[in-house]
């Protein structure tokens, strides 16, 4: 397959020979990488030759291996908790399985087949991404709770990731309204409505997929004054989205670009909802101090603004504050951490109805445990941390990502309480209710690693066995 890329680089189609550098920007690999599929040994993971022969739009009859086949499987056999899930519950409900989804996701996934290769001088090796020890055969690793993992997968992530990159990379210019809104205005609303959705439950690489359009078709001159709401939430989730794929410096200009659309808008409940990104931002470089700041002061502007604030608004502000708390406990402000979830937790009983999602936001008092959790964790505050999340019930957060959120925080505490596979369980009950938010997520692989590296023996085994099922390597 190395020697099909440097073959498609160098077609005599293309006028003049099509760059490592400019392939890579494809699939959002660097050039090195690229160089070292052309010129390593060949590839017989399946799933990668796949990929490269769908980017390559070499025709089916030409491969030299089976393309994988579909297995249909429904979302609820993926999803079920295992016996040594069920072993240790942490919460009230016993980590149970994830209610039915309100979000449309494919549960449909691709066998991987051994390759079918017609030469016979090819030795076994595993992923750039994977060691030896992930290079068994799918029948010969523990399946995850999650359904099997295509390998193809990270690298259709880092394709679509490449485009969400370009988009907001692009020169931005705020678009003046026009006083008839057209006809699509009402799709765009559903698009981006439906996108929020994606995020909320996990589906990053859904989110990755449709946003991209969704932002270039926002800067249509021709909208009407709506787009501006539209634009502002929109960058709300392009700005999660990148800090979730670990590029901190372009989610800090998705963040600007929505609180330009929500300024222009100009309600007050959308100009602090971008706020939050905002902070999300400057926490994520490390700017905690400055985060705290600007959530308190976002929070107290916008009751300011209102007066006497609705549910929705309320939320906002719930949520702002909350966002404060967990940057104050990253600066060790401790005092200044408490009075952030005391405020919080008062506005959700002020609230009342239980936890909603009102304006995306997914407060209400069971999301103020799970940040206290969060800064209790980040405090070195394990036991109380424990403490406070076997109070929880999982299913009154709204959002599947807060869940898986709120039990890897969980196996965060565990591990530094050393209580290594109960640790494993919360993750793997993660996995179930986000899949995403454990398999293609930086924190949460760095804590299984942990776990296959400092655990007792047998939970080593564990971790690097579950490791290896959802593609990460240990």
């Amino acid at each position: 397959m190395g020697q099909l890329i440097a073959a498609y680089r160098h077609h005599p189609h293309h006028g003049v020979p099509i760059s490592q550098e400019t392939v890579g920007h494809w699939v959002n690999m660097s050039q090195g990488q690229i160089s070292k599929i052309e010129t390593r040994r060949p590839e017989l993971h399946i799933a990668r030759l796949a990929f490269w022969a769908r980017l390559l739009g070499i025709p089916a009859h030409l491969l030299w291996f089976d393309l994988p086949i579909t297995n249909g499987r429904d979302a609820a056999s993926r999803t079920a908790p295992t016996a040594t899930d069920r072993h240790t519950p942490i919460f009230p409900d016993g980590l149970a399985s994830p209610p039915a989804s309100t979000y449309g996701e494919d549960a449909a996934h691709d066998q991987e087949p051994s390759v079918r290769h017609r030469t016979e001088n090819h030795a076994r090796l595993g992923t750039p991404q994977t060691s030896a020890r992930c290079a068994l055969a799918p029948s010969q690793l523990p399946a995850s709770n999650g359904g099997p993992v295509e390998e193809g997968d990270d690298l259709r992530r880092r394709a679509l990731l490449a485009t969400l990159i370009t988009v907001v990379a692009s020169p931005f210019s705020h678009v003046a309204a026009t006083a008839n809104p057209p006809a699509n205005a009402r799709v765009l609303a559903a698009r981006v409505r439906r996108v929020r959705s994606a995020y909320q439950h996990s589906s990053y690489g859904q989110a990755l997929q449709e946003l991209p359009s969704i932002l270039s078709d926002l800067a249509n001159p021709a909208l009407d004054k709506p787009v501006d709401r539209l634009a502002a939430e929109a960058y709300q989730v392009a700005s999660g989205l990148l800090l979730k794929s670990d590029q901190p410096t372009l989610a800090a200009v998705a963040a600007e670009r929505s609180i330009v659309a929500a300024q222009a808008h100009g309600s007050p409940i959308i100009i602090a909802s971008s706020m939050r990104a905002v902070v999300h931002g400057l926490m994520a470089a490390g700017h905690f101090i400055q985060a705290a700041n600007l959530a308190s002061t976002a929070a107290t502007q916008m009751m300011r603004d209102v007066g006497t604030p609705s549910d929705d608004e309320a939320a906002v502000y719930g949520a702002l504050l909350l966002r404060g708390a967990v940057a104050a406990a990253h600066a060790e402000d401790r005092a200044r951490a408490g009075v952030l979830l005391d405020e919080a937790s008062a506005t959700a009983e002020r609230v009342g109805g239980g936890d909603g999602n009102a304006n995306w936001t997914a407060f209400g008092p069971a999301n103020v445990l799970a940040h206290r959790v969060a800064v209790a964790v980040e405090l070195g505050d394990a036991g109380a941390a424990v403490d406070v999340a076997s109070t929880i019930n999982l299913r009154e957060l709204a959002a599947p990502e807060r869940r898986a959120v709120v039990l890897l925080d969980t196996a965060r505490a565990l591990t530094q309480w050393g209580k290594y596979e109960r640790a494993l369980d919360a993750i793997q009950a993660a996995e179930r209710h986000a899949p995403e938010e454990v398999r293609s997520r930086r924190p949460a692989h760095s804590l299984i690693n942990t776990l296959a590296q400092r655990a007792p023996a047998p939970v080593q085994r564990r971790a690097r066995d579950y490791s290896c099922s959802i593609g990460i390597d240990s």
